[in-house]
């Protein structure tokens, strides 16, 4: 027997009884009469954007296979990120939240795509992150995307504007079992650089503006509330500096979530001189 196969078998089966009881402790949960069609529509949608997380996830694990179809372009990518992480992380909470509170259709879409949009930006930086993160800090190995050859936005870019003799050298780092700290340095570099990182900040800029759109559209709180928000994050993300491991990451998701009110306390012009307006029309368009 395998043993790290053997362990990976039961970490799957693990994680599908514990989302079995997830729904079942939805399902137990002793609802007035008056909003069992809110706990359904809530149940409904739960089990809807999790067959999406499953299918996004084979799909990123397809993306670090090799061969045929294993090199997708931004626009696959970015479709991943939504489903995998920004639906799933931001979108499912949000619209739970917003059914739950009977809110109406144009609040629930708007808190839809704007958890969406800023799950990007999360994924995202997440990436920047697995390059350039402090593993003791964030938990994971600082090269354990370049390990993984994951097909990240951030690699991409990388590939796309390196040169024949660059792309070589890259492509006996991606995928190493062990590219070490010079591998990972060399990676670095190059991606300042070829200026993939520079883009890939562009496009976390681009997304932050895209989630601004709908809240602002849908009205509701005040940019005076957003504000104060932003305040109150600082002080969580400076605690989150103090954490490590799983308590580190789940402050740091409320701090990004919280510090995402910067751009909606701003007026809505800031940041927009700045951003690629070719870039923004084809996000609109969902690329």
């Amino acid at each position: 027997v395998d043993p790290a196969h053997h362990g990976v078998s039961l970490g799957v089966c693990a994680g599908d009884v514990a989302f079995f009881l997830g729904f079942h402790a939805l399902a137990a949960l002793p609802v007035p009469p008056a909003l069992q069609e809110r706990a359904r529509k809530v149940a409904a949608f739960s089990a809807q954007e999790l067959c999406w997380v499953g299918v996004a996830q084979m799909q990123d694990v397809r993306n670090g296979g090799g061969g045929i179809g294993s090199h997708p372009d931004p626009a696959q990518i970015l479709r991943v990120y939504r489903y995998k992480t920004g639906r799933y992380t931001f979108s499912l909470p949000l619209v739970i939240g917003a059914i739950l509170a009977d809110a109406g259709p144009a609040h629930v879409e708007a808190l839809d795509q704007a958890g969406e949009n800023l799950g990007v930006v999360f994924q995202l930086k997440d990436d920047e992150l697995g390059i350039y993160g402090d593993s003791a800090q964030s938990g994971k190995r600082a090269d354990s995307d370049i390990r993984e050859d994951k097909k990240t936005l951030l690699r991409h870019f990388l590939f796309e504007a390196a040169d024949d003799a660059l792309r070589a050298q890259l492509d006996a780092v991606f995928g190493s079992r062990e590219p070490g700290e010079a591998g990972l340095d060399f990676v670095r570099a190059a991606m300042e650089t070829t200026g993939a990182r520079a883009k890939v900040r562009e496009y976390m800029h681009c997304f932050a503006l895209e989630a601004d759109r709908e809240p602002a559209g849908a009205g509701g709180e005040s940019r005076a509330g957003r504000a104060g928000r932003l305040r109150r994050a600082v002080p969580l993300q400076r605690r989150a500096e103090r954490m490590s491991g799983a308590r580190r990451r789940a402050a740091g998701l409320l701090a990004a979530w919280l510090g995402a009110a910067a751009v909606w306390a701003a007026p809505a012009d800031v940041g927009a001189r700045d951003s690629d307006p070719a870039l923004l029309e084809r996000m609109r368009r969902g690329f």
